[in-house]
């Protein structure tokens, strides 16, 4: 359908949604599937950005039952080498939000439902990866224009880095408005997977998210006014 000026709604639906995200606390499970479909693991967690760092994000249970003190006690020591891993990379760290080219997205369906724009992405110049191959396309609701849907795709294998060929890449991110605060968007589900060959050996897998249980609560950091490490959320 070619290039729209729409394009400005689904850039005000990413920052509407980027300004609420850290709103939410809600009950997560992250469930890892190896590439034959088999269950690795599973976490459940609660995430509460209300929360001082150390309480706000907790792990409650695993695949084989509740938490343990030790299982629980290496989650937080991982949590926190990822804070400071982010940190360092706070000045090169990019999103799949802040590569989104928004003046050359399209509207390529719409229906009385849903919109769905296709968006180019801009190049990854640190890695090299060709991000042309990758499709993104994202849904919105056609009467209030909120986020509904995002899907990427490789459209190719690519080899990256000389040594990896990328076979495949795909996630899906689904919103909704949970009934505790319905004027309100938040993540519900996200599912990836990728596959691909390191010096000819396959490797992969798939994840899946499922969030419940949402309450929207002031965030830590913004209630006194400091930086406490990252936001406790999916960075899309």
């Amino acid at each position: 359908m070619g290039a729209d000026p729409s394009f400005t709604d689904l850039q005000v639906a990413i920052e509407n949604y980027s300004a609420i995200e850290r709103r939410w606390a809600y009950e997560q499970t992250t469930t890892e599937y190896n590439r034959h479909g088999e269950v690795r693991s599973v976490e459940v967690t609660r995430v509460d950005p209300s929360l001082p760092w150390d309480d706000r994000d907790v792990l409650i249970a695993t695949e084989k039952g509740p938490a343990s003190d030790r299982q629980m006690r290496k989650y937080q020591k991982e949590r926190e080498k990822e804070r400071r891993r982010n940190e360092r990379n706070v000045d090169r760290r990019k999103r799949l939000r802040d590569r989104m080219n928004f003046p050359l997205a399209e509207v390529v369906n719409e229906t009385a439902d849903s919109r769905i724009y296709e968006v180019p992405l801009l190049p990854d110049e640190e890695s090299g990866f060709p991000m042309d191959k990758i499709k993104l396309q994202v849904s919105l609701d056609a009467t209030t224009a909120a986020l509904q849907w995002i899907d990427v795709k490789l459209l190719e294998a690519v080899r990256h880095k000389a040594v990896a060929k990328v076979k495949n890449l795909a996630l899906r991110i689904e919103f909704g408005q949970p009934p505790v605060e319905e004027n309100n968007l938040a993540l519900l589900n996200l599912r990836g997977q990728a596959a691909a060959s390191v010096l000819f050996f396959p490797v992969g897998g798939e994840v899946e998210v499922r969030r419940k249980n949402h309450r929207w609560v002031t965030p830590y950091d913004d209630r006194f006014q400091v930086e406490y490490g990252p936001p406790t959320a999916i960075d899309f």
